[in-house]
């Protein structure tokens, strides 16, 4: 009701403000909270719409996988709080060695994916190795070095259930070659 008093003006600012907070909102909902970088569910919609785009033009596209080697044993003698700023720095890291055309996000726990568009396996095995080897150089919080392993896949046909099942079953194999390694 308070809005039949509004000149037109005044509706069309409001509904500007209203499309404003609604952008804000679309964007809040697409990160994780505590890394800033996309969620889960930011990351299966962009997947999807790839692995359709790569269907069509017929462009490689890869997914990367990456663990933290031994994050239940940080949490557990440093604490959650301070798992939590290795998360949100190495985020940070594995976002910063990145083009733009690529998406990284928090899979869940202490798992990052990155989706490479136009980028084939030997591209993608590059890129995961860089990102690696800044992570094993980097000196955390106090002192803290730590190692991620890494899991890649690239696209050939299906869903994206079976990539992400088999980038998945590469990073575990990283972990059972002695970790802080690229599958």
């Amino acid at each position: 009701m308070k809005y039949l008093n509004y000149t037109k003006g005044q509706l069309i600012q409001e509904i500007m403000e209203l499309e404003e907070i609604n952008e804000q909102l679309r964007e809040l909902s697409s990160l994780d909270g505590l890394t800033k970088v996309s969620n889960q569910r930011k990351l299966l919609t962009h997947l999807s719409l790839k692995i359709n785009e790569a269907d069509k033009i017929r462009i490689p596209l890869c997914i990367i996988l990456f663990d933290i080697d031994d994050f239940k044993r940080i949490n557990d003698t440093m604490g959650h709080v301070y798992g939590n700023a290795v998360l949100t720095s190495l985020a940070e890291i594995i976002q910063g060695n990145l083009r733009e055309t690529d998406l990284v996000g928090r899979f869940g726990g202490d798992e990052f994916m990155v989706i490479l568009t136009n980028t084939d396996v030997d591209t993608a095995q590059g890129i995961a190795e860089r990102i690696r080897h800044v992570v094993e150089e980097t000196i955390f919080l106090d002192g803290l070095h730590i190692t991620i392993s890494g899991g890649i896949k690239q696209y050939d046909s299906g869903n994206f259930m079976d990539l992400i099942h088999f980038a998945d079953m590469n990073m575990y194999k990283a972990k059972q070659c002695g970790k802080n390694k690229i599958r």
